[in-house]
């Protein structure tokens, strides 16, 4: 949290008229989870003014200096006019807050760095690693002459062709499993969002996070497929063996990756589970439950 170098006891008197729009959640700020005070005004990691409800710009305008050897005037945000007005209170009081602003300035850069490799860098670099991991290890836990015999039969295919279009078959039913858990993660994030609070951040990065959420997930899903055919040649674990360990990889991952993307602790991440994969993966099942007996 920003505080301005102002002790406690005196904030109310320097800030006491300021109203806060979008106060802290849990203290947490509201664009982007960093821990903040419930007192905070400004969050100094992405610059989110808890007053006005948005990130903060500083807006500088150079102004015409009045007579020569003049210094060039500046015009002050309604950010920075919030700082002049607590560093001219600390200056009444005879504590000097020049150092203190140019180690804030340092800090403020280091936190937009921070702030652009966790919100941008690290969703997408994990989203493409785990794209390529999903797309290697397919092949493992795929029987594509099976596949490509089924396909030929229904379609009248031919080799190779029957082998070209099995392989575009098989990651085309990646692809609508990535579409679906990607849906069902949103569906999830503003359904704890709106019960408990949680915040989804920023939607440009949340695009981002919750993509490479939804991409662990179909990672996860062929990791199972390809280490147990390889593991048993192609069998599968009986009853509600494999659902089981099934969930449970998935699960992994997924807390790690809710932790970090979305700060979620507790049962939260459990229950996003529940709500993105756990409900839809039972009505998945339900369906292919009656399928089968009116089959």
């Amino acid at each position: 949290m920003y505080d301005l170098n102002i002790p406690e006891d005196e904030q109310e008197n320097v800030l006491g008229g300021v109203k806060r729009v979008a106060p802290a959640r849990g203290g947490k700020c509201p664009a982007c989870n960093q821990a903040i005070k419930d007192s905070a005004v400004i969050c100094i990691k992405c610059g989110f003014s808890l007053a006005e409800g948005k990130r903060m710009e500083t807006a500088v305008k150079q102004v015409k200096p009045e007579a020569e050897g003049d210094t060039e005037k500046v015009q002050l945000s309604d950010a920075d006019e919030v700082v002049d007005k607590a560093r001219k209170a600390a200056l009444a009081q005879g504590r000097d807050t020049d150092r203190k602003l140019a180690g804030d300035a340092v800090l403020r850069a280091g936190a937009d760095e921070e702030h652009r490799m966790k919100e941008y860098i690290i969703p997408v670099f994990t989203g493409v690693v785990m794209l390529l991991l999903m797309v290697l290890m397919t092949p493992l836990g795929t029987n594509i002459t099976e596949v490509s015999e089924s396909l030929a039969n229904m379609w009248g295919l031919t080799s190779p062709a029957a082998i070209w279009v099995s392989w575009l078959w098989v990651y085309g039913l990646k692809a609508v499993y990535f579409g679906l858990m990607y849906v069902s993660l949103w569906i999830g994030l503003i359904v704890l969002n709106a019960l408990m609070g949680v915040g989804i951040g920023a939607i440009n990065s949340a695009i981002l996070k919750v993509a490479s959420l939804a991409v662990s997930v179909v990672l996860m899903s062929t990791v199972y497929t390809s280490v147990l055919s390889l593991l048993t040649g192609g069998m599968t674990i009986p009853g509600g063996m494999g659902v089981m360990v099934h969930m449970a990889l998935i699960l992994a991952l997924f807390y790690v990756l809710s932790y970090q993307y979305f700060e979620l602790e507790g049962r939260e991440p459990l229950l996003l589970f529940v709500l993105s994969i756990g409900i839809p993966g039972a009505l998945y099942i339900v369906i292919l439950y009656f399928i089968a007996l009116n089959a």
